[in-house]
C-alpha cells in the first residue's frame, strides 16, 4: 500500500465521524452551544385575551439531537458528536418564543409545558431544518418550523397557523462551530419577531370578526 492510499484511508475515516473541519476534532467532553440574541421589540395593541402554554416544538431526523447538523451539497447530512446545542433544537426554539412572548401582552400569561396553569391557548410546532448547508466554499445557516395556535379543551380549534423558511447569508470558507451558532441564533431571532408580528395580525383580526357578531351571536373565537 502506498503512501497517497493509506492517507486517502485516513481522510475517508475521519470525514465518516464529522461533518466538515469545524466537527472532526476529537475531545473528551463535547463542546455546547446555546441560542444568544436579543429580542426585537414587537409593537403590538391588540390580545388574544387568554392565556398560552408553548409546548417543546418536535422535529424530524437528524435534527430530533443535540448534535450540530451540517448539510453538505449533496444533500447528505453529517452530524457532530463533538459540537452540540445545549438541548435539541425543538427544545431550543420552543423556549425562546417563549421568553419572547412573556415581555408581550398578546397573551394574558404564558407558560411552559410543565406549568400546572390552566390556559386556554396552546402552542406548537414542528422543526423540519436546522442545520448549517454547505454550497461550495460557503455556507449559510438554515431553519424551517410550522407553528400553531390552537384553542385547548374537548373541541380544540386552529386559531393560527404558519410555516417559516429562513437562512442566513453566506459565509465564505468558514466551517466554525461559533459561526453557525451565531448565524443560528439570529435567524431564531428572526423568526421570533416574524411570529410575534404575525401573532399581532392576527389577535387583531379575531378582534375585528368577533365586534361584527350582534347580540345573541357567539364569536367563533370566544
Amino acid at each position: 500500500m502506498n503512501f497517497r492510499t493509506y492517507l486517502s484511508i485516513i481522510v475517508l475515516v475521519l470525514l465518516s465521524g464529522g461533518c466538515s473541519s469545524m466537527l472532526i476534532k476529537n475531545t473528551k467532553a463535547p463542546i455546547r452551544y446555546q441560542l444568544t440574541y436579543k429580542a426585537a421589540p414587537v409593537n403590538c395593541a391588540a390580545s388574544f385575551d387568554k392565556g398560552l402554554r408553548v409546548w417543546d416544538f418536535t422535529a424530524i431526523s437528524p435534527y430530533d439531537q443535540t448534535q450540530m447538523i451540517v448539510e453538505e451539497p449533496d444533500g447528505q447530512t453529517l452530524s457532530s458528536s463533538t459540537y452540540q446545542w445545549v438541548a435539541n433544537p425543538g427544545e431550543m426554539v420552543a423556549q425562546s418564543l417563549l421568553r419572547d412572548l412573556s415581555t408581550g401582552s398578546m397573551f394574558t400569561q404564558v407558560v411552559s409545558a410543565n406549568d400546572p396553569t390552566n390556559v386556554k391557548l396552546e402552542m406548537t410546532g414542528r422543526v423540519f431544518e436546522f442545520a448549517w448547508r454547505r454550497s461550495g466554499s460557503s455556507a449559510r445557516a438554515v431553519l424551517q418550523v410550522e407553528i400553531s395556535v390552537s384553542s385547548s379543551g374537548a373541541s380544540p380549534s386552529v386559531l393560527f397557523r404558519k410555516s417559516y423558511n429562513l437562512e442566513s447569508s453566506p459565509f465564505t470558507d468558514d466551517n466554525s462551530s461559533e459561526t453557525f451558532a451565531g448565524a443560528m441564533s439570529e435567524l431564531v431571532g428572526e423568526l421570533s419577531r416574524r411570529l410575534r408580528e404575525d401573532l399581532c395580525e392576527t389577535a387583531s383580526s379575531n378582534a375585528s370578526a368577533s365586534k361584527t357578531f350582534g347580540a345573541g351571536k357567539q364569536s367563533p373565537f370566544a
